[in-house]
């Protein structure tokens, strides 16, 4: 599990930015954000301009990335906000998908996945 998260982390730091989405009181949400991981499982998302970041601890979440034909999708927890607008957030689990062409079909095909089964986090 730990080399999946790794091999996952790598591919998050290459990519650096991503759109966080999460469930407001009946509005769907997403931002822009520039994204790093940090250790054990933590992304750290930096928020762009004015957003109401504090309302978002214990929310839910999740993060999309996208470059070329690669795909994340990273769903947690936020556990901390702090200055300027930095968010951390627990992963629980973590896909990352490639797009494959054959004539005129597509689809995605896995990469890589990580589950954290260690918290209780989702």
């Amino acid at each position: 599990m730990k080399y999946q998260l790794l091999h996952i982390n790598n591919k998050i730091n290459a990519i650096q930015t991503g759109l966080l989405r999460f469930h407001g009181k009946s509005i769907r949400t997403s931002m822009p954000v520039k994204v790093v991981t940090g250790d054990g499982g933590v992304l750290n998302c930096m928020l762009s301009g004015d957003r109401p970041s504090a309302k978002l601890i214990n929310k839910k979440v999740s993060l999309i990335q996208r470059y070329n034909d690669d795909y994340l999708y990273v769903s947690g927890k936020v556990f901390f906000v702090g200055e300027h607008d930095l968010v951390s957030i627990h992963i629980a689990k973590a896909f990352w998908f490639i797009r494959k062409v054959k004539g005129r079909v597509t689809w995605l095909e896995n990469k890589c996945i990580y589950e954290n089964a260690e918290r209780n986090i989702a």
